[in-house]
């Protein structure tokens, strides 16, 4: 599953395959009738449209920094995720390099950086040591991609493949987490919280990773994270 190496984290410049083509088209619908829906907001919390709800719970407490880590190991969701119907066409899951290991929080929890390099785009995650679980999964790309709006679109619809899969959503919610790391990639908060999550953009250099990472009630406040709420409520 790991190979030690340590690299500088950057994705290929490639194009994505032709034969996502297919998966793309039927992603713009989606994302078209996500724009339509949300309206322009802001804040997806402020449209009509019902906030999803997670089907099953995928975090536990943790004394890492956030307070919380996935309850899942990389392996089990490496296994989702090449079941994916748009991640499949990117990746089997089975090769994850370590980039950089050893490494330790603010609370002392060593943890673990991986990626896998794979068309144009680059998965990342970090692993706690001790416990294997996962404290962050996402996903990146050259800066300068996001420039060509059919890449930009499955870039999107990648991360919030992802989201919904670690998060423990239902694929009919995957067109909310599209809006919402379309806003956090082009507002001004570099981290978004919904629900038990932190939705977190960053930009090294010439690249720009979305990922999300489960967070404790008790952080989210202390940190004073933007906050994506339902006015329903």
């Amino acid at each position: 599953m790991y190979s030690r190496q340590t690299k500088r984290l950057k994705p290929s410049a490639k194009k994505p395959p032709m034969n996502k083509q297919r998966t793309i088209v039927r992603l713009a619908a989606l994302l078209l009738i996500t724009a339509l829906l949300f309206g322009g907001c802001a804040n997806p919390g402020d449209t009509g449209s019902e906030s999803p709800t997670p089907s099953r719970t995928r975090t536990e407490d943790s004394e890492n920094s956030f307070g919380s880590r996935y309850s899942f190991t990389i392996e089990e969701i490496s296994k989702e995720l090449s079941e994916d119907d748009l991640c499949k066409d990117y990746s089997d899951f089975s090769q994850w390099e370590t980039i950089s290991e050893g490494l330790v929080d603010d609370n002392g929890v060593c943890y673990s950086s991986c990626c896998i390099r794979a068309d144009g785009v680059i998965f990342t995650a970090a692993v706690e040591n001790d416990s294997r679980k996962v404290m962050n999964i996402g996903c990146g790309c050259q800066s300068d991609q996001l420039e060509r709006f059919s890449f930009r679109l499955s870039f999107f619809c990648l991360a919030a493949s992802i989201a919904v899969h670690a998060g423990g959503y239902d694929k009919d919610d995957a067109g909310y987490f599209i809006m919402l790391f379309t806003i956090l990639l082009y507002g001004e908060e570099d981290t978004l919280c919904y629900g038990d999550s932190l939705y977190i953009k960053s930009v090294d250099r010439d690249t720009t990773v979305l990922m999300t990472a489960p967070c404790s009630q008790r952080i989210i406040r202390e940190k004073h994270y933007k906050v994506i709420t339902d006015d329903r409520d």
